[in-house]
């Protein structure tokens, strides 16, 4: 279909190797124009294949703008399921085609294109960058998508940091000091961590090598991921301690950085984090479209 002038909009369910690599071309150029990563969002599966079949979701959505005179793609637009009732959206124009309303063209034809046949809600990731154009924000608010929060992935660089236990032990109610109270081990094949209160079990977090090796040292970072203390000994400052714990075990292992997410809806997390010494790396500003069928 055509939109804005000279301008034509193509969706499709799955990508071909031509449209996939230039999707990625136009966001390797908005990505090093604007000097910061944009959120990218495909499919590994075609909406085809046999594995996306036996999945119970919407099939992606990919609608991809192209310049009528030099079949040139300026933009491109994502909606994925994330699982049956959200969605998440990703979208970008590349520098030289801004200004020509081509981003709210895509953005409102895909948004009644794909509520035509579900009623997801989408999610829009905003990131929080200053060359971000302040005008996103006010196309997503006439497209009736609201502000939710925000999201941190945040960074602890062992080379910069010290993980000594500064942190002050509470006493326990049996009169041990929370580093004689508390244990935690570390599965360095699983790359996984077991916390332990008195032998009982309260709690855990995993680890994640981008380049599937199990040798940390190897990794230029690890992700880390669902720490978790049991609800009933929180508030008790483990959660603290045993993350220091965690941050000392990972430096005798010779890892070089450490990287995390926490939504801003948890500041009791976030909290501690910043506490323990991590710095925020990145962010985004989550918006959410509340939707139904139309």
């Amino acid at each position: 279909m055509q939109i804005c002038n000279h301008f034509s909009l193509i969706k499709c369910h799955f990508l071909s190797d031509e449209k996939l690599t230039a999707a990625h071309q136009l966001y390797a150029s908005c990505t090093k124009i604007d000097d910061h990563e944009y959120y990218f969002y495909i499919e590994e599966e075609a909406d085809d294949s046999p594995a996306a079949d036996e999945r119970d979701v919407f099939p992606a959505s990919y609608y991809l703008c192209y310049d009528n005179e030099t079949s040139f793609l300026a933009g491109f637009l994502s909606i994925i399921s994330l699982d049956d009732a959200n969605a998440c959206l990703s979208g970008f124009v590349h520098p030289d085609y801004r200004q020509k309303c081509l981003f709210t063209e895509i953005l409102n034809y895909a948004i009644e294109d794909f509520l035509s046949d579900t009623s997801l809600s989408i999610e829009f990731h905003l990131p929080d960058h200053r060359n971000i154009p302040e005008y996103i924000s006010d196309i997503l608010a006439k497209a009736a998508f609201h502000f939710s929060h925000h999201e941190y992935l945040m960074e602890y660089i062992f080379t910069e940091n010290t993980c000594e236990h500064t942190y002050a032990p509470e006493v326990s109610k049996n009169g041990l000091s929370l580093s004689d109270a508390i244990e935690v081990l570390f599965d360095e094949e699983e790359q996984e961590f077991a916390i332990f209160y008195n032998h009982d079990y309260i709690g855990g977090a995993k680890i994640f090598t981008p380049d599937e090796t199990s040798c940390l040292c190897d990794c230029e970072y690890v992700t880390f991921y669902d720490y978790e203390i049991l609800e009933e000994y929180r508030g008790k400052g483990y959660g603290h301690y045993c993350f220091l714990v965690m941050l000392k075990q990972l430096d005798e292992l010779h890892c070089k950085k450490l990287l995390l997410h926490v939504s801003g809806k948890n500041e009791t997390a976030h909290k501690l984090y910043v506490r323990c010494g991590l710095k925020v790396h990145s962010s985004f500003s989550v918006y959410y479209l509340q939707c139904f069928a139309l």
